[in-house]
């Protein structure tokens, strides 16, 4: 089914079919009824139900059938919103929790992969944030000062 979410197709996609899952037809009961079957959806669903509460998710779509389904797979704390924009709205401290919660998640999903022996090649790898073109040089180095706070 395609999305507004965007017109391109990722390979997942492209060679993933997403699995039929059964459409609310009755009155249900449940402690928590999720509005979307993208990443954060699904990731907030499993924690949950693994803290045993009864959850319920809606979606007009198909599971990651949205923007998730169009990712690299590429989890980071880089933001495009850059911390350095971060600090001037939330001050160092706020900046510093957004960092921090992008790497709990991080290390949520590690964590997941791993106990539920998912085998999805997860790894740790360097990043490299870099000029695209037109791109300001002042900008990598505002981030990189507050990456560095």
């Amino acid at each position: 089914m395609p999305s507004d979410s965007g017109s391109s197709t990722s390979v997942w996609m492209a060679t993933a079919d997403a699995p039929e899952l059964p459409r609310v037809s009755q009155d249900m009961r449940t402690n928590v009824c999720i509005i979307g079957a993208g990443i954060a959806g699904m990731s907030t669903a499993y924690h949950l139900a693994r803290a045993g509460r009864a959850v319920i998710i809606i979606d007009d779509r198909p599971v990651g059938g949205g923007e998730t389904g169009r990712t690299t797979a590429h989890l980071t704390s880089a933001l495009d919103d850059r911390y350095f924009e971060i600090e001037k709205i939330h001050g160092h401290d706020g900046a510093r929790i957004a960092a921090g919660s992008h790497a709990a998640a991080i290390a949520s999903i590690e964590a997941v992969a791993s106990q539920e022996d998912i085998d999805c090649d997860f790894e740790r790898v360097n990043g490299y944030l870099f000029l695209g073109r037109g791109g300001r040089r002042d900008v990598l180095e505002k981030e990189l000062d507050a990456g560095h706070r």
